[in-house]
């Protein structure tokens, strides 16, 4: 089942035991809009800086991206232990030092980059 399947990637993939390569095999199998939310999810949740920031990016720069698609990469954003790799995206820094809205917090990110985008 598609919705199993995509549990235990993604799984694998927060972990750093497979990459995109594999999200990308299994969105050819599953090209559905889940499928694609799925995938997007998916990819945030590596644990890189450059999957990181890429989703960070694509929540804030792009603002075309649906609400569904903004709410999935959000989603693999915040993973559990990866929270040295979300402390520092897009100039927030972690422990009271600011830039353009509030401390970061993992639980607040769609508060957070409401106020950005608000501020732009």
């Amino acid at each position: 089942d598609a919705d199993l399947r995509w549990s235990l990637l993604t799984n694998l993939v927060s972990a750093g035991r497979l990459g995109s390569e594999a999200v990308d095999a299994e969105l050819a199998r599953d090209d559905t809009a889940t499928g694609r939310r799925q995938a997007a999810h998916a990819r945030a949740a590596q644990p890189t800086a450059q999957a990181k920031a890429a989703a960070w990016s694509a929540v804030l720069d792009d603002d075309a991206l649906p609400n569904a698609m903004q709410t999935a990469t959000i989603g693999g954003f915040q993973q559990t232990g990866q929270t040295e790799l979300q402390v520092f995206i897009g100039g927030i820094e972690h422990h009271g030092k600011r830039d353009r809205t509030t401390c970061f917090r993992i639980g607040s990110t769609n508060r957070i980059i409401h106020l950005i985008k608000q501020q732009r």
